[in-house]
């Protein structure tokens, strides 16, 4: 007969403690720091659109507009930090573009200039 415990447990996990609580203690504490027109619009978004009322869709509707705008006003880092490499993306396409095309441009270039000469 083997007396040996093996544990099969997660790495990290605690004993006495299911993932599930884990994870019923973060939501809980993310709900206390909800505004209560945030957990209205929460408490919305779960219900069907056919079970709200006008008024509700309306709320509803007001409370993810705002939402949109703000955050179409205040872009996060992550926003900005893509809309500059993509303009850096653009910027260094069109430099390897004329480098790779020097030549061409410097041969149209002595062609106008000797047009314009003669």
């Amino acid at each position: 007969m083997n007396n040996e415990l093996y544990h099969y447990g997660v790495p990290g996990m605690k004993w006495g403690v299911r993932r599930a609580e884990k994870r019923q203690a973060k939501q809980a504490a993310k709900q206390s720091r909800m505004s209560e027109d945030a957990k209205a619009a929460s408490a919305l978004r779960k219900k069907k659109v056919s079970e709200m009322s006008n008024q509700e869709l309306q709320q509803l509707n007001k409370r993810m507009e705002m939402e949109t705008k703000y955050n179409q006003l205040n872009p996060s880092a992550v926003q900005r930090g893509m809309k500059i490499a993509a303009t850096t993306a653009v910027m260094s396409t069109t430099l390897i573009t004329l480098i790779n095309n020097s030549d061409k441009l410097i041969k149209i270039g002595k062609k106008i200039i000797e047009k314009a000469s003669s």
